[in-house]
């Protein structure tokens, strides 16, 4: 039985009595509702009443209402739908007329008159005007294929959807007036008609009960013929004891004027402290940089920033700061407010963030090119700009220096005399761009545009942190990067390899992933690992956004961007992404790259092979040390104690994770049967402990390690006992191979006094000597050397064929759950975020059920998409940058708020729309940009424009600048003809190693051939820098470096002058200077080809053979090393 509320039985009450008053109140001067409907006379209803009713309908006109059909206002103050011209069938019936505003809770009293063949209903609470039958509530006017017994949902009064009956049928005859009185609040829907209760309802049970939020009010005329009037159209909204008015009503009421009293003079229109507006309900809603919501709306008001702001007890965050706290009362009301559900809509929907103002973030679109004499865009762009300043051109650099610069420039490397004599010599027409596809497909082009990229994703190859160990085959990812660049992947597929991950045929590119710092020393507390998981992902998100979009996301860590429109749900969105993203080692084995590689130097090796086969001899010994197992096999043989001593290790102290003894297939050495580990010295680690010698478990994290190089360890078996083989490796799981014992002996003891040998190296090739020996005493005299060249050929490339199948990348689990961190703390989660990007560029549509691939996939979608307004300009810019010292935006990792606007902005809008026009090809913005007026210009200065431009960012002039570290160091070595450009593998250390468990990395202090590589292979070393050329500003690894300061410092120029390097290769120098020149002219001439790529004035020349003659040619090769015009690109 369901019982009658109290405040329904004192509406009943009130109806029955005031239905007459509110009649005569109504309409005094009218005709009453029983009144023929024919009778005409002037009905103007008041606005409003003393029983709070509110005219809906004017009887005028239709002002506040929406139409669907030809509603027509009558003289008598009614509404009649008429047909609209040529219609037919019974669609042309169905029309509506619909209020401009919504409603949700009111007594609504409508006069509705029909006729015999009437259809027609009021509806309430619509969602969607377009499709009220399924979004709203009706209230049944008339319909005259229902009205006979027995009573439905169609009688008058019925309620459609939810198939409720009025419990009497109360409608007078077609043609009559009748008085509908509908009351609706919450889930109760009450309807009267004629002054009698015919509908008293609850929609909770019901099919509809979710349709209880305010919505649209509507009047339907779905009659044959149109003959449905409506009058005296009348609302008197109610607000629920509950809720005591909607948030906006008491916004206004109650809580404005708290505010104003106590909060505006700093959250106001005049000031917003903290990003905060407190003044309306959209700056609420929109407002505040803390990241908390200022309010949560609902029942879990106390989450609201706004309330904790209120009821802190910290004097720095209580807020009226410097003030007297708000009143209990005041508070409660404002959290009452907060509670509230109805009435935020409008504040929600418009404090939705919107498309920003700002350039960056403007769709791109290719602007018209300046109408000049140029062929290249280019400089039609610049050109226009320098008009605007007054300015003009410089003349074009002479051949000698245009040369010089493209290789300095795209290579890194000078020119040889002989690459500089040709072009000089090239008669032909377009040799300059023959020159500039020669310098592109070269493969020193990737290496060169490959340290710009390396720098910028903060790629080392260790760990940092406290440990900073190596991180085995971090190489590859440098190595694909070089070869990416060289073959002109098109960009939008090289981020979407990295972004995205994944890729079982290319899985390198997903070592962009953890190219950061990584902190593999595990902490002992729950905040301390969600801290370091959390600084790691945070460290991936800046990288992220500052690589590809330009943009500054690790700022809204902690709480909404200071400067661009990236909340810190947007920050969280993001990290939802890479969910699941850890550090790790892959197999690539199966990559076609790594497979063609491996095809490759077999191939080469068997051809060398068979021109050496009449020198080769199969080497005596066994099997060779290696550190996955080995195995010591001998007689059956009684003991009881088996020791290993290790005499010399590739690294540091030796390590053994297992050492097996068998009796037949039984392991006599395990713990658990009995057997007892004893050491000469352990090295003391929670990983690496004695008890792990024999416990069963294989890998690095149960290994055992000697105190000191030389140590031993030694197993007391159970029992006396046979024993035929000894098994033992350094890491079974083959994930390390450092530590390996390559000089030990096993010996075995059945009184631990007297000890047999059983197994040792000597029996044993060193892990890297090969199963066959080449003498080459018997090859001709004249091939000798030829030979020998093989033979080392053969060595290299085994040793590449060695390579691991491995690569330090990427490795992805199932994503978590992502929470939004309160100001950034691990301890301090708020509610679960969904995977997304930054929300004024996009919405990737996902779900928190979508899988780590699926995340990845659509965000490398999203950052790659020609409507994302950022990639494109961010790379081209990237390339400008690369030819000319600075971007044509100058802080390339900033293309927001707080960062530069660009120089020429048409300009880069031109390059970003072509860049994608083109395929995404970074080697076509490479000749359009070298091919150009603007690139070839000399770089002299020009006083004149100096004053107006001394940074030349108008570029009338090519800007000189000076070499980065790599280029120094290569063109050094190229000139002193040491330099080795053998491209790719494993890189070479520019320091001297501790191999303890926490790395120290020392300076070099000799060098050799195998130093002599191009720096790009030298091993990244994070939080250090190379002791000769680190000082040219090289970056440590620990941020990503978008650009490389210039400094000049005492450090450099002694560095250059006075290291241990320079000194030997100016030695080189003075050798090859020696060979090739006769005298001292032809010396001073001949270095000045090889550093400068010109001849030497008659003032150098002399200059040159005095100081020969005076400091000695050794000397001199130090000056030239040290000259501007060497370490320039003019």
């Amino acid at each position: 039985m369901e019982f009658v509320s109290i405040e329904n039985l004192k509406f009943a009450i009130l109806f029955t009595l005031l239905t007459p008053i509110m009649a005569a109140c109504c309409w005094s001067q009218e005709n009453s509702p029983n009144s023929n409907p024919k009778q005409t006379g002037n009905h103007k209803p008041p606005n409003a009443d003393e029983l709070g009713f509110v005219g809906l309908y004017n009887g005028r006109d239709l002002t506040g209402w929406t139409t669907q059909g030809n509603w027509l206002p009558q003289s008598d103050g009614s509404l009649l739908i008429q047909p609209r011209e040529n219609e037919q069938g019974w669609g042309r019936f169905n029309s509506y007329l619909w209020t401009n505003r919504k409603y949700k809770d009111f007594e609504l009293m409508v006069d509705c008159a029909y006729p015999e063949n009437g259809n027609s209903g009021i509806y309430f609470r619509v969602q969607d005007r377009g499709n009220p039958v399924n979004t709203g509530i009706e209230a049944q006017v008339f319909d005259s294929f229902t009205q006979k017994p027995p009573l439905n949902d169609h009688t008058l009064g019925g309620i459609i959807p939810a198939g409720i009956a009025p419990t009497r049928n109360m409608a007078k005859p077609a043609g009559e007036w009748n008085r509908m009185l509908i009351r609706c609040v919450g889930n109760r829907v009450q309807v009267r008609v004629n002054g009698v209760e015919v509908i008293n309802a609850n929609l909770q049970f019901t099919s509809i009960k979710n349709r209880n939020r305010e919505g649209y009010i509507g009047l339907q005329d779905h009659g044959n013929p149109h003959a449905v009037r409506f009058r005296n159209i009348r609302i008197k909204e109610i607000h629920s004891a509950r809720e005591n008015e909607n948030a906006q009503v008491l916004f206004e009421r109650e809580i404005l004027p708290i505010f104003e009293a106590n909060c505006l003079h700093c959250h106001g229109e005049d000031d917003q402290q903290g990003d905060l507006r407190l003044d309306t309900l959209p700056n609420i809603m929109r407002s505040g940089n803390s990241g908390d919501p200022t309010v949560v709306i609902g029942d879990d008001s106390a989450n609201s920033h706004l309330v904790k702001l209120l009821l802190t007890d910290h004097k720095d965050h209580r807020m009226p700061l410097d003030d007297d706290p708000l009143s209990n009362t005041d508070i409660e009301l404002i959290r009452k407010w907060i509670r509230v559900t109805d009435g935020w809509d409008d504040a929600i929907n418009a404090a939705k963030p919107t498309k920003s103002n700002h350039w960056a973030f403007q769709p791109v679109k290719k602007p018209a090119v300046p109408a000049n004499a140029h062929k290249n865009p280019i400089d039609s762009f610049i050109e226009a700009s320098l008009k605007d300043s007054d300015l003009t051109f410089s003349n074009q650099a002479t051949q000698r220096q245009l040369i010089r610069r493209l290789y300095l420039v795209v290579h890194g490397l000078p020119p040889t005399p002989k690459q500089v004599d040709d072009f000089l010599a090239d008669n032909q027409t377009r040799k300059w761009e023959r020159v500039i596809e020669q310098v592109l497909e070269s493969p020193h082009y990737g290496e060169r545009i490959a340290v710009s990229w390396l720098d910028l994703i903060r790629f080392s190859e260790t760990d940092g942190f406290e440990v900073n160990a190596e991180r085995d085959g971090a190489w590859r990812y440098r190595d694909w990067v070089i070869e990416a660049f060289n073959r002109d992947m098109p960009y939008d597929e090289f981020v979407r390899k990295q972004l995205a991950g994944g890729d079982q045929l290319d899985p390198i590119g997903s070592a962009y992933y953890v190219a950061g710092s990584h902190n593999v020393v595990v902490e002992q507390d729950k905040k301390g690992q969600a801290d370091n998981v959390q600084n790691e992902t945070s460290d991936l998100l800046n990288a992220t956004g500052t690589t590809f979009l330009g943009l500054t996301l690790g700022c809204a860590r902690c709480h909404n961007h200071k400067f661009d429109p990236i909340s810190q749900r947007d920050f969280y969105a993001i990290q939802a992404i890479f969910s699941g993203v850890n550090h790790g080692v892959g197999n690539i084995a199966a990559s076609p790259q790594y497979l063609a590689e491996q095809e490759r130097l077999k191939s080469a090796i068997g051809q060398a092979e068979q021109l050496l086969e009449p020198y080769k001899t199969a080497s005596t010994k066994g099997k060779p040390i290696n550190a996955l197992k080995n195995v010591e096999t001998f007689a059956p043989t009684k003991a009881r104690f088996v020791r290993f001593t290790i005499v010399e290790t590739n690294g540091p102290q030796g390590c053994i994770d297992e050492l097996e003894i068998f009796s037949g297939d039984e392991n006599l050495a395990l713990a658990s049967k009995g057997a007892i580990a004893t050491s000469g010295g352990d090295f003391v680690h929670v990983r690496h402990r004695l008890s792990q010698i024999n416990d069963g478990k294989y890998g690095n994290l149960f290994s055992w390690i000697s105190k000191d190089v030389q140590g031993w360890v030694q197993i007391e078996l159970p029992r006396d006992a046979e024993i035929d083989r000894i098994v033992w490796g350094r890491d079974r799981t083959g994930a390390i191979a450092d530590r390996l014992a390559t000089n030990y002996k096993v010996e075995i003891s059945i009184d631990e006094k007297t000890w047999t040998t059983v197994g040792d190296s000597k029996q044993r090739r060193a892990p890297d000597e090969p199963q066959f020996t080449y003498a080459f005493d018997t090859a001709p005299e004249n091939q000798k050397q030829e030979i020998q060249e093989v033979y080392q050929s053969i060595l290299s490339l085994k040793k590449r064929l060695k390579r691991p199948s491995t690569a330090y990348v990427g490795t992805f689990s199932a994503p978590k759950p992502t929470y939004r961190l309160s100001r950034g703390d691990t301890m301090s989660p708020r509610e679960i975020v969904t995977p997304n990007t930054i929300g004024i560029l996009g919405d990737l549509g996902l779900t928190n059920d979508a899988t780590g691939l699926q995340r990845r996939t659509a965000f490398a979608e999203w950052v790659i998409s020609p409507t994302n307004p950022l990639a494109a300009r961010v790379m081209v810019n990237r390339i400008w940058q690369f030819h000319f010292g600075n971007g044509l935006v100058s802080t390339p990792n900033d293309f927001g708020l707080n960062g530069n606007s660009p120089s020429h902005p048409e300009l880069l809008d031109w390059l970003a729309a072509e860049f994608m026009e083109n395929g995404w090809s970074v080697k076509h913005i490479h000749r359009l940009i070298l091919s150009s007026k603007t690139w070839q210009q000399n770089s002299r200065p020009n006083p004149a424009a100096l004053n107006q431009d001394a940074s030349t960012q108008l570029l009338w002039r090519f800007p000189p600048r000076r070499l980065e570290a790599e280029a120094i160091r290569d063109s050094i070595l190229a000139i002193t003809n040491q330099l080795d450009l053998s491209i790719g593998g494993p890189g070479f250390s520019g320091f001297e190693v501790g191999n303890e468990y926490v790395r120290h990395y020392f300076p070099k202090k000799n060098f050799g051939p195998a130093d002599w590589r191009r720096m790009v292979y030298m091993t990244r070393v994070r939080k250090e820098v190379e002791s000769v050329f680190g000082v040219f500003d090289c970056p440590e690894g620990n941020q990503g470096t978008p650009q490389r300061t210039r400094s000049t410092t005492p450090l450099q120029a002694l560095n250059l002058f006075n290291s241990e390097f320079v000194s030997q290769q100016a030695k080189f120098l003075a050798e090859r200077l020696m060979a090739q020149g006769a005298d001292d002219n032809s010396i001073a001439t001949q270095s000045y080809m090889l550093f400068f790529g010109r001849e030497p004035s008659p003032v150098e020349t002399e200059q040159a053979i005095e100081m020969i003659d005076q400091i000695g040619l050794v000397q001199y090769c130090r000056v030239l090393l040290n000259s501007n015009e060497f370490v320039f690109i003019l």
